[in-house]
């Protein structure tokens, strides 16, 4: 005895290709992406801001430092004058 079919021929042809149809989305979809240079230009942009906001950062410790050190040299120098007196 045959099996008996659960879905007709035109059933399964239908549901065949729209299963070889999404699986060739899916394999165009991994072909189009690059050999990976989207993610090395990101990371190398991301680097580069990276470098920029330390730049910026290390400017601002530094005029923070030259006021602390400006500070220090006029308390000092009060304690100075004050002890003259």
């Amino acid at each position: 005895m045959p099996p008996a079919r659960t879905i007709s021929k035109e059933q399964f042809l239908q549901e065949y290709m729209a299963h070889s149809n999404a699986l060739s989305r899916i394999l165009d979809n991994l072909n189009d992406t690059d050999d990976g240079t989207n993610y090395d230009h990101g990371v190398e942009k991301s680097r580069n801001d990276l470098v920029i906001l330390v730049k910026n950062l290390q400017e601002k410790i530094d005029k923070l430092n030259d006021l602390r050190f400006w500070m220090d040299n006029m308390i000092f120098d009060g304690h100075s004058k004050e002890d003259n007196i």
